[in-house]
């Protein structure tokens, strides 16, 4: 199992909106809109559950798996269950993540349907490495904010979400 973010080429890099209206914008649409613009400026790959590398994009997958990175990394400090659900059309998985130890069993379930053969992949993978995964991914998507757009680090959204507050 392997999650990993690279960017490659900043420059090609589109405009994120300065304002956000609280009334009609959440933490969803700033990623959706930020992820938007970086398509195409590196690739974000997810690879395992016997599937090999996973045609991901930064536009819809990115920006579902950040949607559940903060809670995820909490819930692996804490060495709790978690999930995350790539519900856009193309995907369409649940990865269910059980604590066994200091490990977690790692399981890919259809959102919807059945998985050839209804088997239902899992994998292991030992707390430390799976938390340095999700970390790698979410230090390098702050890096880029950072560096191209910084504004949003300062809003209410952004900071409620880095801190782990529900999403929906």
């Amino acid at each position: 199992m392997n999650f990993e973010l690279k960017f490659s080429d900043l420059s090609v890099a589109g405009p994120v909106k300065m304002e956000f209206d609280p009334e009609f914008d959440n933490i969803v649409s700033i990623l959706n809109g930020t992820c938007d613009a970086l398509e195409g400026t590196g690739t974000f790959v997810i690879e395992g559950f016997g599937r090999g590398i996973w045609p991901t994009d930064l536009y819809s997958d990115l920006c579902i798996f950040l949607e559940h990175l903060p809670v995820a990394l909490i819930a692996i400090e804490s060495k709790k269950d978690f999930v995350i659900e790539f519900y856009e059309q193309g995907l369409e998985l649940r990865l269910e993540f059980f604590v066994e130890g200091d490990r977690y069993i790692a399981r890919c379930a259809p959102m919807h349907g059945v998985l050839e053969n209804s088997v239902r992949p899992t994998e292991t993978i030992d707390t430390k490495t799976i938390h340095q995964m999700f970390r790698g991914v979410m230090d390098e998507f702050l890096r880029v904010v950072r560096q191209l757009y910084p504004w949003l680090l300062d809003n209410p959204c952004v900071r409620g979400w880095l801190k782990g507050e529900p999403v929906w």
